[in-house]
């Protein structure tokens, strides 16, 4: 029961940081020319590193539910 509880949450918080990744790199790809860098330029990027490196925990937790 705690393994699905944890995936769930899991893929949830995967699925909001790959929103977060999406409204960052669309505001990298259509910032304008001469724009400044913001503050959280590059944070978006970290979260999505994190959603690949969290197959491994996910398969396993996957594994527990079965």
């Amino acid at each position: 029961m705690w393994a699905g509880d944890d995936l769930h949450k899991l893929v949830a918080g995967n699925v909001e940081k790959l929103g977060n990744f999406l409204e960052g790199f669309s505001g990298e790809y259509f910032r304008v020319l001469g724009d400044g860098e913001s503050k959280d330029s590059k944070t978006f990027l970290q979260g999505y590193k994190s959603i690949l490196t969290s197959k491994i925990i996910e398969d396993s937790l996957t594994n527990f539910v079965r």
